[in-house]
């Protein structure tokens, strides 16, 4: 390990968002790149640094930090190739050079020194490449100057869901990736006739493909999908000759990202990534197809397209492939509090933070037994607590998000801003490793504003693919505009009471109220101001930014500083235990459900009211086939979000059940 921790890292390991892990799971950090400058220095664009990794021990979680920063002169304005890699010593010369995660980095000319983004990966399942003295890599695939890349590895001592009982490299191109369409040169021919010796003991085998497509073109026509960096094309997973698994190399979040805005085209989906983030990550369970009785062909194969120029480089996909084989997992019950999306100042998260609202938290089920209820306590660090039930549905590695009742004007009240949630129970039970039920996140604070405001909105020229609302937390929704009409001005006058307010305005096209490279999309803006003293000019409090891509969300409190609260609040408050709830009936509100964006793409939102207890939140096709199906425990109001964006196009249901009956709507998914 090295010995020397520089400013940085003391930045980090105090001040940032780190999962602050309590407990019998003692964490051993391990770092590698500190602040390396990726300049470019001509091929091959190796960086390497000496890792001393933990020889023996056992580890539940290993976690990897990715921390992209500017060199002084700041950061390039291109979205470049980088990875990190571990090679493993084959000889005392040679080394299988092994991907451990990739990113692709964002058009930055517009961040400076200073300027750090963090990601973090789980990389458990390389512990056994991670141990003892390494060399890691941070492959750099850029042309010029343009970032710093710092790498850290955080040990979590425990028991990991399940033992990684083999691993094996199937294929690997390096940043040069394999070339795509090539009649003389299929890519099939790099990605196929790898053979395998499963272990007799294995219980479950998965492939990990990880593909993003480059290159792009059409000045001839001889390319005509402007592959492959812009074309949405399959692969499948072969094994012994049989297909187990196919998906599309194709992520359409880019306007979502949350490095944003950037100085290039980053709002464009892209095969594979998008600029600023992480590269997409495919796993196929094929352990019903693979057999420890003889050698297993495993096989990529791609969809078929022709290549014939066009494009400045030799289209490719930058692809490695990679195979685990599993144990049966080492617990019958046991959940992990995984990571916090609100309140955090963790960077992949800012598109939601600052929040004055509800916290919400992922759980992950690192079990055998499905998981059907959890509970837990949550409050800020060394303040008061509070305990809640929810209703989950959770196989063996699913994730589930439950967001948490607090009391709206004093929760976040005191000067310690550290949220910490630690579970209590699952499935009405302690769960048997203690050690991943708490995580913390550091926060900001929302912003405090006067309660007399305007909310002033210009639209573009393309105003149909715009609404937008602003509703109180835990009451009323005080505005929502959908069918808004082309270069118009919206102006709201409002006397807003004590309590925390959010702002959230959708762009189905993922394009913002304006894009530097789309002129069609020029013109609209956003603004938050008072009503003036005294003067014609009213004083802006909040210019918003334009270019926000898919969505921008701001929150805020009226009458009072979070940090401080409201002294007038009543604390004598509880939340409600929806799993206690039998047959209640909300008086006073009649049941109503609403859908919105509709139709949808990517996210679908389900606003419900006047429902208690226990809801199923399902959607079905037209003809009756279930694509999703959860519960949750409410009372009252509840606004749940369903990730829609690898369902077919097309009509469906969407259907709510409770005890106080069953509501359906149609939801159309683009």
């Amino acid at each position: 390990m090295k010995e020397k921790i520089t400013l940085l890292f003391l930045i980090i390991g105090l001040l940032s968002n780190l999962n602050l892990k309590a407990g019998s799971g003692d964490t051993t950090r391990v770092y590698s790149h500190d602040e390396t400058h990726w300049l470019f220095k001509g091929y091959p664009q190796t960086f390497l640094d000496t890792a001393q990794f933990p020889q023996n021990g056992e580890y539940s979680k290993i976690v990897m930090y990715y921390v992209l920063g500017c060199p002084q002169n700041g950061c390039s304005e291109w979205d470049y190739k980088t990875n990190i890699e571990v090679w493993n010593p084959i000889t005392d010369s040679t080394f299988e050079r092994v991907e451990l995660a990739r990113v692709i980095t964002p058009y930055a000319g517009n961040k400076n020194n200073g300027w750090f983004h963090e990601y973090r990966f789980d990389v458990t399942d390389y512990a056994d490449l991670l141990k003892g003295e390494k060399i890691i890599n941070a492959y750099y695939g850029g042309f010029q100057d343009g970032f710093t890349i710092t790498v850290y590895f955080d040990f979590i001592e425990g028991t990991p869901p399940r033992d990684v009982m083999g691993f094996h490299q199937l294929y690997r191109s390096g940043g040069g990736g394999f070339k795509y369409g090539f009649q003389n040169d299929p890519i099939e021919s790099h990605t196929s006739g790898a053979e395998v010796n499963i272990n007799a003991e294995t219980k479950a085998a998965v492939v990990q493909h990880t593909a993003t497509g480059h290159g792009f073109g059409n000045s001839n026509g001889g390319n005509p999908d402007n592959c492959a960096e812009f074309c949405r094309k399959w692969f499948n997973v072969e094994v012994n000759g049989t297909e187990q698994f196919r998906a599309y190399i194709w992520d359409d979040g880019c306007g979502a990202e949350p490095n944003y805005p950037q100085t290039g085209t980053w709002i464009y989906n892209r095969a594979g990534w998008c600029p600023g983030g992480a590269a997409q990550v495919h796993r196929a369970d094929v352990s019903q197809a693979v057999n420890a009785v003889s050698m297993n062909a495993i096989d990529l194969d791609w969809q078929n397209y022709t290549y014939n120029g066009g494009s400045s480089f030799d289209i490719h996909y930058w692809s490695e492939t990679h195979l685990f084989e599993y144990s049966e997992p080492n617990f019958q019950t046991d959940v992990e509090v995984e990571s916090i999306l609100t309140p955090t100042t963790y960077d992949r998260f800012s598109r939601d933070n600052p929040t004055c609202a509800n916290p919400k938290v992922v759980f992950r089920n690192v079990g055998a037994d499905e998981i059907t209820s959890v509970r837990f306590d949550y409050g800020l660090q060394n303040g008061e607590k509070y305990e809640y039930s929810a209703a989950v549905s959770m196989a063996f590695l699913e994730r589930d998000t439950v967001e948490l009742q607090m009391p709206p004007q004093n929760f976040y009240a005191g000067s310690n801003s550290v949220l910490t949630i630690k579970l209590l129970s699952a499935n009405g039970k302690q769960d048997q490793q203690a050690h991943n039920n708490e995580n913390s996140a550091r926060f900001e604070s929302a912003p405090v504003h006067p309660g007399e405001v305007v909310l002033r909105l210009q639209t573009n020229n393309r105003a149909n693919e715009n609404w937008y609302y602003l509703r109180k937390v835990g009451g009323d929704t005080l505005i929502f505009r959908t069918q808004l009409q082309n270069l118009t001005q919206y102006y709201d006058t409002l006397n807003l009471t004590n309590g925390c307010y959010e702002f959230y305005i959708y762009d189905e096209a993922g394009d913002g109220l304006s894009f530097w490279a789309d002129n069609t999309v020029q013109g609209g803006n956003m603004r938050l101001t008072n009503l003036g003293l005294n003067t014609n000019d009213p004083t802006f409090l909040e210019t918003f930014p334009n270019e926000f891509g898919t969505f921008f969300k701001y929150s805020f409190t009226v009458g009072y500083d979070m940090t401080e609260g409201d002294p007038a609040y009543n604390e004598d408050w509880n939340p409600d235990d929806p799993l206690s709830v039998e047959n209640e009936i909300i008086s006073g509100i009649n049941p109503e459900l609403r859908l919105y964006p509709n139709p949808a793409k990517n996210r679908l939102t389900v606003d419900l009211e006047g429902f208690g207890g226990d809801v199923e939140i399902r959607m079905t096709t037209l003809s009756g086939k279930t694509v999703y199906s959860r519960s949750h425990g409410m009372r009252g109001f509840g606004v749940f979000d369903v990730d829609v964006s690898s369902f077919a196009g097309g009509v469906y249901i969407v259907s709510v059940l409770g005890e106080q009956g069953m509501l359906t709507e149609k939801v159309v998914i683009q």
